[in-house]
């Protein structure tokens, strides 16, 4: 949803206020960033799988299991 409401943000702008963009190449940057950002975080997500979770463990849980390959080998 966050990705979608950016782009939608970004193109309201473009089209209905073009006069707030007058470095396009800072919103041009902007948005190559979201975008691959984005590709990263859903890559990480199917990486992970079953694994991933957006909650912070302290302990070690039986069925988790830590993922060293696809973009996790990368940090």
């Amino acid at each position: 949803m966050a990705m979608l409401f950016s782009l939608l943000e970004y193109f309201i702008e473009i089209f209905l206020f073009p006069g707030l963009k007058e470095h396009w190449w800072v919103s041009n940057l902007g948005l190559a960033v979201v975008i691959v950002d984005e590709i990263i975080r859903k890559t990480s997500i199917i990486t992970a799988g079953q694994a991933f979770t957006h909650l912070i463990k302290i302990n070690h849980e039986e069925h988790h299991k830590l993922i060293t390959h696809g973009i996790y080998k990368f940090v």
